[in-house]
């Protein structure tokens, strides 16, 4: 979907370590990385320390842990949201992601 509307799309876990640990430095069970998934050309930037993939097309990806706090959510529009062990996530995540 990143590919075909631009703008930004969030990845959201509970931790921001949780984040690093299960996607960034995450590798599958083939033994490949995940963020190493996209296609060539398709990734244009990373930037680790915001966990933050550019893409060709101006989208980005970005991996982030709800417990940096809500109030930097709002307001950022995101066109896409993937919410990760959303059972012991602070719902107000949801709230705070959507408000425009």
């Amino acid at each position: 979907m990143a590919l075909q509307r631009v703008g930004g799309y969030f990845h959201l876990f509970p931790t921001a370590r949780q984040a690093r640990k299960a996607m960034w430095d995450g590798i599958d069970r083939d033994g490949f990385r995940y963020m190493d998934h996209f296609p060539p050309g398709v990734a244009v930037g990373k930037n680790e320390t915001d966990m933050k993939v550019t893409l060709c097309n101006g989208s980005y990806y970005q991996l982030v842990g709800v417990d940096m706090g809500l109030d930097w959510l709002v307001g950022t529009n995101p066109v896409g949201l993937i919410f990760s062990e959303w059972a012991i996530m602070n719902p107000r995540a949801w709230i705070c992601s959507v408000r425009f």
